[in-house]
């Protein structure tokens, strides 16, 4: 599990760092628990337990609604497994309910890699 909870701890930040500060990130993402892991035809959803959580991110602009916002524009590759996979991930009040993994060249995934490179597709 503490591979998964630094996958997470790793992805999040590359897709949140400019809306939300790094140790409220990674103090939120070691804190909670992961309810289940939800694999489809060629990705995944990781699905926290939000709801149980008392913890919340530290959001740099204070002023925006916080009903549902969603974070994409990541990329994760190993060409060792043929993956080339979009990462998004769902907000609600300052708290992930889940992270994504959707591989666009339509192959299964039945893992989350261990070995991977990142690439934000925005700057």
């Amino acid at each position: 599990m503490n591979n998964l909870k630094d996958f997470m701890i790793d992805v999040s930040i590359k897709l949140l760092e400019t809306e939300y500060s790094k140790s409220s990130i990674i103090k939120y993402l070691e804190n909670i628990s992961i309810l289940n892991i939800e694999y489809t035809s060629n990705g995944c959803y990781i699905n926290l337990n939000h709801k149980n959580s008392n913890l919340e991110m530290e959001s740099f602009n204070k002023n925006i609604s916080q009903d549902e916002l969603l974070f994409d524009a990541l990329e994760l590759i190993n060409k060792d497994k043929n993956l080339l996979c979009e990462i998004s991930t769902s907000i609600i009040h300052n708290k992930i309910i889940y992270i994504e993994i959707w591989n666009k060249l339509g192959h299964e995934i039945s893992e989350i890699p261990e070995n991977y490179t990142l690439n934000k597709k925005w700057q």
